[in-house]
């Protein structure tokens, strides 16, 4: 099962417990997942999903660090 998968399985059951937060950030980490397998234009790799998902991490760390 790759990461995204998980993901939304994660994403689904944050959903029905009402957990918004994670699901905010679920969304976003899925978001960016869809964004890099569509610039690449097929499935992404373990390595490629993970290379992902800290990219985004390091744009909202960045961006938290800016506005404090």
């Amino acid at each position: 099962m790759s990461l995204f998968d998980t993901m939304q399985k994660d994403m689904l059951s944050a959903v029905k417990s009402g957990d918004t937060v994670t699901v905010d950030i679920l969304k976003i980490v899925l978001s960016a997942l869809k964004n890099a397998r569509i610039a690449k234009g097929e499935d992404l790799s373990e390595d490629e999903e993970k290379k992902a998902v800290f990219a985004e991490a390091k744009k909202i760390k960045d961006s938290i660090e800016q506005y404090t």
